[in-house]
């Protein structure tokens, strides 16, 4: 029996695992199918990429957009980077859940 015929053999009796490679994306649960992007990306980036990313998309704003539509979202997106930065900064200060007695 040479090589090939005991491959076949034995990997047509094993169980094996699903191919990791697939021609359709992965499911994508209900819970985040109606959450905008940019709010997963600020959830789950780190800090210096979003310091990274609020300055691109500010420099963007001043020289790009030329439609309204374009430019109000773009705006929106800043807000919403800034209000995550700024949330992160004060939770480095104050961690959430921590409290501690007033001193008078």
């Amino acid at each position: 029996m040479n090589e090939s015929e005991w491959g076949t053999r034995h990997s047509a009796t094993e169980a094996r695992p699903e191919d990791l490679v697939a021609l359709e994306p992965p499911p994508v649960s209900e819970d985040i199918e109606d959450v905008p992007a940019m709010v997963l990306f600020a959830a789950r980036a780190s800090t210096p990429e979003l310091r990274v990313i609020y300055r691109a998309l500010e420099i963007w704003l001043l020289e790009a957009p030329s439609r309204p539509q374009e430019r109000e979202l773009g705006w929106q997106m800043h807000q919403a980077l800034e209000r995550e930065l700024e949330r992160r900064v004060r939770e480095s200060i104050w961690p959430r859940d921590e409290e501690a007695d007033l001193p008078f």
